[in-house]
């Protein structure tokens, strides 16, 4: 009984927490485009820590490759932040300044930078973001030193998958005629996704296992340990 009853609190604390989760940031979105997913991580972090929490997750930082693909990431889901919120993108130069690059290892043919920009401010910018003061669509070039400069270099991330929607955290549904409330998508630290149903009063009926996250051919640059703090 103690272990049904240690799953239980697992999995009821898991309906809060991902729910939680779910309205701090933004939807997931898809680009009928690419068939890429992406999605808004609503906290103000260096771009390290952006790049970490989205590989946490299994996608990457995302990458623009095309006009189509800027106005698509910009449109829904920067624009709505942007007044007050910068929102990292995973392009650096961090290896050898002024030569760019995507961390999924894309090739670099596209770019929408602001009038002046890059400019390697202070000799430490090698990190990409939509930058809150400057125009809607253009990027900018920033430190990963959060305390350095009249603006700070933080940001949201946005985070984009190759594949349909792996890593998210879903939504719990109760269908209220058979008692029965399903999580379609929860992970225990295993790198694993799960679908649980529950039935009241919150007996367990099933566990199946989805699919592993995964960031589909892409294969991410450098690692947790790649980024160049100054």
């Amino acid at each position: 009984m103690k272990k049904c009853y240690s799953l239980l609190l697992i999995v009821v604390t898991m309906v809060f927490v991902f729910n939680i989760v779910c309205l701090a940031d933004s939807g997931k979105v898809v680009n009928d485009d690419n068939g890429h997913t992406y999605m808004r991580i609503d906290e103000d972090v260096d771009w390290c820590t952006a790049k970490e929490y989205c590989e946490e997750l299994g996608g990457y930082l995302a990458t623009v490759t095309s006009e189509q693909e800027n106005k698509f990431i910009y449109d829904n889901l920067v624009k709505s932040v942007h007044k007050e919120h910068s929102c990292w993108l995973g392009g650096t130069d961090e290896g050898s300044e002024g030569t760019w690059y995507w961390i999924t290892g894309e090739t670099w043919n596209y770019t929408s930078w602001d009038e002046g920009q890059p400019d390697d401010a202070r000799g430490a910018e090698d990190y990409l973001m939509y930058y809150s003061p400057y125009d809607d669509y253009t990027w900018n070039d920033c430190d990963n030193n959060i305390y350095s400069g009249t603006y700070p270099c933080l940001g949201y991330a946005i985070c984009e998958w190759d594949s349909l929607d792996t890593g998210s955290c879903g939504k719990a549904k109760y269908d209220e005629s058979s008692g029965v409330l399903s999580i379609p998508c929860v992970e225990f630290g295993d790198g694993v996704l799960y679908e649980i149903e529950l039935s009241s009063p919150f007996y367990i009926n099933s566990i199946k296992k989805k699919e592993s996250y995964s960031t589909g051919n892409m294969q991410i640059i450098g690692g947790r340990n790649s980024c160049m703090k100054k």
